[in-house]
């Protein structure tokens, strides 16, 4: 049976980071696996945040959003910020049809969901990976409540309390 694990918690909690670990955790104790996916990080100039970059687990880069940028504005909006989803569909989205160990959902949040094409490709990674380990964000939209309510899925809410502790609980879990 499929193990996917997700993580949810208030923005600024830690998600990221705990996922940054967790794959540097696992890389050494299953050098073997086939560990892929992304996380996605804030981009600060000058102490401000002034938008939001993709990163894949094969090295590549792009871009997710940002602010004020005339030469990336966007239909779709968060806020401030304009939400580019080429790079989304082009760097990440073929890896979530690619059969792995071990795939890295950093997040499933509303910039990314704009993209149907990554949607799609959610949905086929969850009906067709063994593992997957993904961060999502605390509120809820029909999308995401479809995917939690899965029968292969296992939920952990990450708080300022758990969430020094809750590592060594997560890569148990995705070790099985």
């Amino acid at each position: 049976m499929n193990q996917h694990l997700l993580i949810t918690g208030k923005p600024g909690v830690g998600k990221t980071t705990l996922v940054t670990k967790v794959i540097t955790e696992i890389k050494e104790m299953k050098p073997n696996w086939l560990i892929s996916g992304f996380y996605t990080k804030e981009l600060r100039q000058s102490g401000r945040r002034i938008g939001f970059d993709i990163y894949t687990l094969d090295g590549q880069q792009g871009i997710l959003a940002r602010s004020n940028d005339p030469k990336l504005m966007s239909k779709f909006r968060v806020g401030k910020y304009s939400v580019v989803t080429t790079d989304l569909e082009d760097l990440v989205v073929p890896l979530l049809y690619e059969s792995t160990d071990l795939l890295i959902l950093d997040e499933l949040g509303k910039m990314e969901l704009f993209s149907s094409k990554f949607r799609n490709a959610v949905i086929f990674a969850f009906n067709n990976q063994t593992r997957i380990f993904a961060t999502l964000p605390f509120y809820e939209n029909p999308f995401l409540a479809s995917i939690k309510s899965r029968s292969d899925i296992k939920i952990w809410e990450l708080t300022q309390s758990n969430r020094l502790h809750i590592f060594e609980e997560i890569v148990k879990f995705l070790e099985i």
